[in-house]
């Protein structure tokens, strides 16, 4: 997956997939170099809703209640961002999208 996500440009050197609680799968990213950047959680989120919808789908016939987590960090382990993603959250945007 790193791999993939990295092409040529490097720009992650972790990606870990990793178990929270109440059915919380965590992805974290780990930026190879330290980013001194603002990210908005909220736009990403509505970038990142189609994106996860799919393994939500999937997972909802283990746990329905799925969570997915989304967090962005420094080499330092500090966050840039964290991003919850809930399946109100994909039924709300795709009610947004069908208006």
């Amino acid at each position: 997956m790193l791999d993939q996500l990295n092409g040529e440009n490097n720009a992650f050197k972790d990606i870990a997939i990793d178990e929270g609680e109440d059915s919380t799968v965590i992805y974290t990213y780990t930026f190879a170099q330290p980013q001194d950047i603002n990210l908005d959680d909220e736009a990403l989120k509505q970038v990142l809703i189609p994106e996860v919808e799919p393994l939500v789908n999937k997972a909802k016939t283990i746990a329905p209640d799925v969570k997915i987590l989304v967090k962005y960090d420094n080499p330092d382990g500090s966050n840039l961002a964290t991003i919850s993603i809930t399946q109100a959250d994909i039924e709300a945007a795709k009610a947004t999208t069908q208006e």
